[in-house]
């Protein structure tokens, strides 16, 4: 039973994102989202970051989105769960929930 009051969809768009590893360098990375809804996303990132940590989230409109391309959509989000993958990769999957609604960058 879903537990989420927003739908899902599984959707690969380009996202940067903001924030401070675990050892207090700030970085940007560009990823994809595994599933995105409106208070939320689920990507993979290799920076290493803690739960409950606060990050940017910039999702990128692809250029085949059938209209001019805008801008950019911006929200901040904490990290809610991490789960690291099976290998020695550094690689973790981060479910994000925003704490603001998306916004418009142009």
């Amino acid at each position: 039973m879903e537990r989420r009051g927003a739908k899902r969809m599984a959707m690969n768009l380009p996202l940067v994102v903001h924030g401070t590893d675990m050892h207090g360098k700030d970085f940007e990375e560009m990823t994809t989202s595994i599933n995105i809804s409106s208070v939320g996303v689920f990507l993979l990132l290799h920076h290493n970051v803690s739960e409950s940590s606060e990050l940017v989230v910039s999702v990128i409109p692809p250029l085949e989105s059938g209209g001019p391309l805008l801008g950019r959509f911006t929200a901040r989000g904490r990290v809610l769960r991490r789960e690291a993958l099976g290998s020695p990769s550094k690689s973790i999957y981060l479910a994000i929930q925003f704490t603001e609604k998306l916004h418009l960058n142009s």
